[in-house]
């Protein structure tokens, strides 16, 4: 449903490190971004109101942004890293995505890798391809909760999830891995964690 646009690059006629601005995507239609370009020094990050953003280029929402920019994924919307890594210190995800199909979404041949996963809610995260591998690695945090309650995190398709294994894992997040992988170095304190049918936890 919806159409589908492409931009290749991210402006704003009046955007400074004293006058911010986001990108929100809204409806039901696909919006491709590639932007080899540095954006505008303002640009603090992207919003996923609705439908499917797909990254298209390395690095597309990162280069030349504040050090605190932001991709946010709202419930019932998706985020496609497509192949790409991006430098964005955490994505923000809520709910299970387009159609069920993950509110973050990678199918990408060779490993990626993002900073933090931030979770505003349940969500969940479709790595569809056999070596398909996300890593997520801040430095200091892997999964953050900041829904307020307990959360669950569901892993989809036949990709590994890798967590960094030095941070210490939130004692409010369950998991459940319904397809592929997941590597931790640790679990201890984790709320939950379901290995379901020809899914596997890599400790």
């Amino acid at each position: 449903a919806g159409v589908a646009l492409s931009f290749s690059s991210i402006r704003s006629a009046s955007a400074s490190s004293l006058n911010p601005f986001y990108l929100e995507k809204s409806g039901p239609g696909l919006l491709k971004l590639s932007n080899p370009a540095t954006p505008d020094v303002g640009f603090y990050g992207l919003r996923v109101l609705g439908g499917r953003v797909a990254l298209m280029t390395a690095n597309t929402l990162s280069p030349g942004s504040p050090a605190f920019a932001t991709a946010q994924v709202s419930s019932g919307a998706s985020l496609e890293l497509n192949g790409h890594a991006n430098d964005s210190p955490f994505f923000s995800v809520n709910g299970s995505g387009v159609s069920g199909e993950g509110a973050l979404v990678s199918s990408s041949p060779s490993p990626l890798t993002i900073g933090a996963l931030r979770l505003a809610g349940h969500a969940t995260v479709d790595l569809g391809g056999a070596t398909s591998i996300l890593n997520i690695d801040s430095g200091l945090y892997n999964i953050i909760n900041s829904s307020g309650g307990p959360v669950t995190l569901t892993k989809l398709g036949a990709g590994v999830l890798t967590l960094n294994p030095r941070a210490t894992p939130p004692t409010d997040v369950a998991y459940d891995l319904k397809g592929g992988g997941l590597a931790v170095g640790r679990l201890f304190g984790a709320a939950r964690v379901d290995v379901r049918a020809g899914a596997m936890l890599d400790l």
